[in-house]
């Protein structure tokens, strides 16, 4: 989970039509290759960035304290969205303009 810095442009400049876009694109999980997980009383709002994987051993799991744990809808939902961003098919990004420029 990311202390997420576009996410925190984007909140303290919500005049901003294109920040707030970006951040309401945040928030409803629309951007693939991150999940939005709501505040809770004792824990603030997160962000989940895909792309910042770290893993850990099974083994180690014991050496930390478990301070929350994700509702069940929300697990679901996480792990379909990280399943469409892992199996995203990777096309390279095209130059349209110059596309556009010579048709």
């Amino acid at each position: 989970m990311s202390e997420f810095d576009e996410f925190n442009q984007c909140k303290a400049d919500k005049s901003s039509k294109t920040k707030k876009n970006n951040l309401l694109k945040i928030i409803d999980s629309s951007q693939i290759k991150y999940y939005f997980l709501p505040e809770t009383p004792f824990i603030k709002n997160h962000i989940v960035d895909f792309q910042e994987l770290l893993t850990e051993k099974y083994g180690n799991l014991k050496n930390y304290e478990r301070i929350a744990r994700i509702d069940d809808p929300f697990v679901q939902s996480m792990v379909s969205s990280f399943i469409r961003h892992y199996n995203r098919i990777g096309t390279p990004d095209l130059d349209y303009d110059y596309i556009f420029d010579h048709i």
